[in-house]
Order: structure tokens, then sequence, then C-alpha cells
């Protein structure tokens, strides 16, 4: 019972993570240039 709480508060606490961080990044206008740098990366 204990481990199923916990993984729903772990994955609340990731999903909030890639929420806010998501848009943080969408924001700065950062998540821009690093896409970018990712589809060089994946392409070579």
């Amino acid at each position: 019972m204990k481990d199923k709480i916990f993984i729903k508060i772990v994955i609340g606490v990731v999903m909030f993570v890639i929420g806010f961080g998501g848009s943080y990044l969408y924001k700065t206008k950062f998540s821009d240039t690093s896409l970018k740098n990712l589809k060089q990366s994946i392409s070579k």
C-alpha cells in the first residue's frame, strides 16, 4: 500500500518538474536552441 502511494508521489513530482521546467524553458526561448542542437546531434 505504501509503495503505491510512493509511486504516485514520484509520478506527481516528475510531472510537475517536467511541466514547470518545460514552460520555463519555453518562456526563455532556450528550448528552441536546445531542440535545434538535439536535432543536429540526432541527424549526425
